[in-house]
């Protein structure tokens, strides 16, 4: 779409309009208030803008610009979306609408289709309607000699006939998908610079969940540089969340990091230090009535993230701790992380943890980790950590 004054966008949503009435009526009111919030964001006045739910859809009435068209792909809940134009839902009235947008849409030899959609009791069918109006089609446009093509059209035009409504579009807009955020609570999530984590919070907020972004200063066994990327990444996020007050945590680890090191068995430093994580989040997660965590480990990625060192690390806290990507290969969590922004940033050069011992433990013991914990006083350690936690608002 080109930045331009439109009179009316059609959203779609999906898994909202399989909910039971009382639930779609009030995720629906849910999903209008995070457009709006969205807007506002990003400075969009939408107060002489009319938002109209019915049966599966959402109409956006009144003037706009392209900018809307690029917040509504970050909302969750949103399946798809149109610019369109409305006529009533006479048949002649229909044709002729459909044929003016095919006069300004298809071009000399285009193959096109006509895609039909209808809700309600009309005097026509579906198929009675692509039939006659693409017949009058071919017969005004011979002298650009468009053909039919039901199977791999060059153009598509869309009608979607709603009671005494219809409306006329040519293009579907992917949106997130999903459910609207707010939805399904809140949950913490531990953001490092890689590609995995901020992939992982993104595919939790897709699902409906309000994501409180933490991570952990490693310096001096990171740099700032690394810390720089994390905050970019948390900004970035934050573009698909339409909450107004937006925060995250900041942890400072490494002090923690130098205590595992002198303290604890070496090979055990990775599963002590994301245990140690772990129990932090769990104190924050609580604190802001949070259901769980989320993580960005993948199976068999690194030493830390072998199955047998997930058991160790799921019972070291009572709250869930989710891992969207766990199933993912490294191609499909790199897509996803290309697709919502994140890949570029994650992929710039940065100092690596130096924590990391020469050869981590793969295959770790659990009575050995809680041994090491209770010679190293691990509570002393969290106590001293959240204690000290910055809440940064973005």
């Amino acid at each position: 779409m080109q930045d331009m004054k439109i009179s009316m966008i059609l959203i779609r949503y999906g898994e909202i309009g399989l909910k039971s009435p009382k639930t779609r009526i009030s995720w629906e009111k849910l999903l209008i208030s995070n457009i709006k919030s969205m807007m506002e964001l990003n400075n969009i006045d939408y107060e002489r803008i009319t938002f109209s739910p019915t049966r599966g859809r959402i109409f956006i009435k009144g003037h706009t610009t392209d900018k809307l068209v690029q917040g509504l792909k970050k909302v969750s809940g949103i399946t798809s979306f149109s610019e369109v134009e409305e006529t009533k839902s006479e048949l002649k009235l229909i044709e002729e609408a459909v044929i003016k947008k095919a006069k300004e849409f298809l071009k000399n030899n285009d193959s096109f289709a006509l895609r039909v959609n209808r809700v309600g009791d009309h005097p026509y069918t579906s198929i009675e309607v692509a039939q006659k109006i693409g017949r009058e089609i071919l017969d005004q446009l011979t002298e650009k000699e468009i053909s039919v093509n039901l199977d791999n059209p060059d153009k598509e035009i869309y009608i979607d006939i709603r009671d005494k409504k219809s409306y006329i579009f040519t293009e579907k807009i992917a949106g997130m998908g999903g459910l609207p955020i707010g939805s399904q609570g809140k949950l913490v999530s531990l953001l490092s610079g890689g590609i995995d984590s901020p992939v992982a919070t993104w595919l939790m907020m897709k699902r409906g969940c309000v994501i409180l972004p933490v991570f952990f200063d490693a310096q001096p066994y990171s740099s700032e540089k690394q810390n720089e990327k994390i905050r970019r990444l948390i900004k970035l996020i934050r573009k698909y969340d339409p909450r107004k007050n937006y925060y995250y945590y900041v942890c400072n680890h490494g002090d923690n990091l130098k205590y595992l090191i002198e303290n604890a068995p070496s090979r055990y430093t990775c599963l002590l230090c994301k245990r140690l994580m772990y129990r932090i989040a769990e104190v924050i997660a609580k604190k802001e009535n949070a259901k769980g965590i989320i993580t960005g480990e993948n199976m068999g990625q690194v030493a830390s993230q072998t199955l047998y060192n997930l058991e160790i690390l799921d019972n070291v806290i009572n709250l869930p701790i989710y891992r969207p990507v766990i199933g993912f290969d490294k191609q499909e969590i790199i897509q996803i992380a290309q697709n919502i922004g994140t890949f570029d940033i994650s992929t710039e050069t940065a100092d690596i943890c130096t924590a990391v011992p020469e050869s981590p433990i793969i295959r770790g013991s659990i009575n050995k980790v809680k041994n090491a914990e209770s010679d190293i006083n691990i509570k002393k350690l969290v106590k001293k950590t959240t204690e000290n936690i910055r809440k940064i608002q973005i």
